[in-house]
């Protein structure tokens, strides 16, 4: 896959009596509003990284970083090529594996310290994502459940 900021054009400049040749990739000048999108993106996988327990959602993280959610999500896509709402699961769920795995909290303080503001929202999310409940994770050896902690993201 070329770089976003890469194309190629199929035969400029390529030597037609050699069907080996290479075609020419043109390296194109980064816009403005590409680095506003680098930087925003950035800034919300940051903010993310330490505050995932306090955003209740991509509105609340788009109001937070003082842009439109619209510009947020484009943006968040084109550098990391994921959706920023699934990012920001991933790191919540990452976060109650651990203290499934390393504390002795019940699951619902254990949803809300990883910042789910619906238990039976997390609920649905850790089995989708993990493949089992909290509970049975939980019961895991600690080998296990370490390895388990694999969630792409």
């Amino acid at each position: 896959m070329m770089s976003p900021y890469m194309f190629e054009h199929a035969g400029l400049g390529k030597d037609r009596s050699s069907p080996d040749a290479e075609p020419i990739c043109l390296q194109l000048p980064i816009t403005n509003r590409e680095v506003v999108n680098i930087s925003l993106a950035r800034a919300a996988n940051v903010y993310m990284q330490t505050h995932y327990n306090q955003i209740s959602s991509v509105y609340h993280l788009a109001s937070t970083l003082e842009v439109e959610v619209h510009e947020l999500v484009a943006a968040y896509r084109q550098v990391y090529s994921r959706d920023i709402g699934t990012a920001l699961k991933l790191k919540k769920l990452k976060a109650a594996q651990r203290l499934l795995a390393q504390t002795s909290l019940e699951l619902k303080e254990i949803a809300r310290e990883a910042g789910w503001y619906e238990y039976y929202d997390f609920l649905a999310a850790f089995r989708h994502y993990v493949g089992m409940p909290p509970a049975a994770f939980r019961e895991l050896p600690y080998s296990e459940q370490i390895s388990t902690l694999t969630l792409p993201g």
